[in-house]
């Protein structure tokens, strides 16, 4: 009776699991998402972002600008409303740890950015990394 219980708890917390996260696999097919101003300064850093994720041919890049009503809905769902410039989507999520540090990819890049508000935590060495990663390269 016991390993059967056993058994049954097993079985919830594998299904539970299963259902409630996303898991990624390096080498598997990796989703951008990207929404953004399409503004000048916004633009710049889209070219630059587009020469990262070029790297990666294998990925799938979609853009959305703030414009559209896809790309206000897509910033809504993780949370964002009003006037942002960008926000960077990987496999589901915006937020990733690189090297123990938990990254956010909105806002312009900190390397790169054009107003002090609208300063992001993430860089686009962090954007290449997490790519790297989920190549498994």
């Amino acid at each position: 009776m016991k390993n059967k219980i056993h058994s049954i708890i097993a079985f919830a917390a594998i299904t539970f699991s299963a259902l409630f996260s996303v898991p990624v696999f390096a080498g598997e097919t990796i989703k951008i998402d990207i929404v953004y101003l399409p503004h000048g300064p916004v633009l710049n850093v889209m070219r630059d972002i587009e020469k990262i994720t070029r790297q990666f041919p294998d990925a799938d890049v979609t853009t959305y600008s703030f414009d559209e009503k896809d790309g206000v809905a897509l910033a809504a769902s993780y949370g964002f409303r009003g006037h942002m410039p960008i926000l960077v989507v990987v496999n589901g999520s915006y937020k990733h740890t690189l090297e123990g540090t938990e990254v956010e990819f909105y806002n312009f890049p900190s390397d790169n950015s054009f107003a002090p508000m609208f300063k992001g935590s993430w860089s686009y060495s962090d954007l290449s990394l997490l790519l790297d990663e989920l190549a498994a390269r």
